[in-house]
């Protein structure tokens, strides 16, 4: 389904004035605050900190296994200078949004997708890729390495006899993917897709030796990449011998968090990444019935058929083959967040215009030429400009969680939270002034690092990973009481109420 063809899209003009304006929409929704549900975010901030300072991979006096080094590691660059403000983290997230664009649309173009330019468009403004770029998050980074890796696998594969530079390259690529995002292993996929897809245009097919010498730049950079990414395994080990590796997600719910095989669910947060589909369905009335079920299971029939029309067409790239790993990976899995899926829409959204287009052409050849020209490319644009809308709204009034992003319209950090972190801010800056100080603070996982950030450091984790050894429990959404489990262990008294949000702190002996 071609929704735009226009052949600027190899102007180096018009693709500048193109990471322009979406410099300028990234540049208005940037201010010096931490973000609601930064959990991530603040993660990274606080590691690059702590590289800068000299003190490596650290966060709260722990070695933090679950988030990798290399996006840390390019956050502290401007730190190293002495710029470490959160506002320079986020402007340096923005240089690698653009950075990712501009290798996006080589990569468009190297594999001849399907509406260029509003393939590029949406991979930039959609709502969850705009709210990933104006924070500290490693989502925009992770891209432009993932888009860099591609181009440079069809570097290889155009080149007769591919160099041994070739390979150390790739496989550099694949390592900082890998020790940016744990998700890059799955680039590994690509690299299979690759050497498949010669071996079996190859007359020499069944012949191993011929196979190896043919593959030898790729099977080198599988080397180099998993190298890379097991080193970094050796040293939490080591880490984890002398006890201060950080306690995860991992260590909590272990082989838990692979048994949650929910295709709806996964549907779901794709077409919230790419459509504000909570939203839309909330504001239809049909959140959470069988009208929305159905319309998640067609747009997943759309997908399915979109990607078996490219590998009937021969059009099954070795970027495909990191879709469908990807894919596989996240169905049983616990979390299925919507920016997950930033880095793979330019080539989910081929899958997608090729689904449409089945159902389209027999409805197109029943129009006037105009009208099955000019209907999807409508249908693209009214795509962008709601999604550019969407942005818009959070720059201008902001959403439930926060105000306005832009620091023209919220004047101050006071105005800018809402809600439930509103009254969390608020408690942790009243926190910070009690004494004696928590070693230990307790609160569900997702707002653990708010609470540290605004208590002006007081240690805070997931309260499940101690349950113990807590001395104080914050209250959220998820658990606005103190839980039983926690009461078991020991007296508890309210020392503090901020709205919505409780402060508990274990008495006596207890402590």
């Amino acid at each position: 389904m071609k929704v735009n063809s226009d052949c600027s899209f190899n102007s180096p003009r018009c693709m500048g004035l193109f990471l322009a304006a979406v410099g300028l929409l990234y540049a208005a929704g940037l201010n010096p605050w931490v973000m609601p549900e930064s959990t991530d975010d603040i993660t990274y901030f606080e590691l690059a900190k702590s590289y800068a300072a000299g003190n490596g991979h650290e966060f709260q006096g722990e070695v933090i296994g679950d988030w990798p080094p290399i996006f840390p590691l390019y956050l502290s660059v401007p730190m190293r200078l002495g710029m470490e403000s959160l506002l320079t983290a986020k402007i340096t997230v923005v240089l690698s949004m653009l950075a990712a664009l501009f290798l996006a649309s080589r990569l468009i173009v190297r594999e001849n997708r399907e509406a260029p330019w509003t393939t590029l468009i949406l991979t930039a403004v959609i709502p969850t890729a705009y709210a990933s770029g104006v924070r500290s998050s490693s989502d925009w980074f992770f891209a432009a390495i993932t888009f860099g890796f591609f181009l440079w696998l069809h570097r290889m594969n155009r080149r007769e006899t591919p160099s041994l530079r070739d390979g150390i390259v790739l496989g550099v690529l694949l390592g900082i993917a890998a020790l940016t995002r744990q998700v890059g292993v799955l680039l590994g996929a690509a690299i299979v897709v690759q050497i498949l897809s010669r071996w079996w245009r190859s007359d020499s097919r069944w012949q191993i030796g011929s196979v190896l010498r043919q593959n030898w730049p790729e099977i080198l950079a599988a080397f180099i990449g998993a190298t890379l990414w097991l080193a970094w395994g050796a040293y939490l080990a080591k880490i984890q011998s002398v006890d201060v590796l950080a306690k995860g997600n991992y260590d909590q719910l272990g082989t838990e968090m692979w048994m949650n095989f929910e295709p709806v669910r996964l549907l779901s947060h794709l077409a919230e990444a790419w459509f504000q589909f909570s939203n839309l369905t909330e504001i239809a009335g049909f959140d959470g019935g069988p009208v929305e079920t159905a319309l998640l299971i067609l747009f997943g029939i759309v997908l399915a058929i979109g990607l078996v029309q490219t590998i009937r067409q021969g059009r099954f790239l070795p970027s495909d083959g990191y879709g469908v790993a990807t894919i596989l990976l996240l169905l049983p899995y616990l979390f299925k967040t919507p920016r997950f899926w930033i880095v793979l829409t330019p080539f989910l959204l081929s899958w997608f215009f090729r689904g449409l287009a089945v159902f389209w052409k027999p409805v197109a050849g029943r129009l006037p030429v105009r009208a099955a020209t000019w209907i999807p490319r409508a249908a693209g644009g009214f795509w962008i400009a709601f999604s550019v809308a969407v942005c818009g709204i959070l720059i201008t009034r902001g959403n439930a969680h926060h105000a306005a992003l832009s620091p023209l319209i919220t004047k101050s950090e006071d105005e800018f939270y809402r809600g439930y972190y509103a009254d969390l801010r608020e408690a942790g800056i009243r926190a910070a002034a009690i004494e004696p100080k928590p070693d230990k603070v307790g609160i569900y996982g997702w707002y653990s690092n708010s609470f540290y950030t605004w208590s002006g450091g007081l240690n805070s984790y997931n309260w499940q990973f101690w349950p113990e050894e807590i001395d104080w429990f914050v209250t959220s959404p998820d658990e606005p009481d103190l839980p039983t489990e926690l009461q078991d262990t020991g007296e508890f008294r309210k020392i503090l109420t901020e709205g919505s949000v409780s402060v508990f702190e274990r008495t006596g002996a207890d402590r």
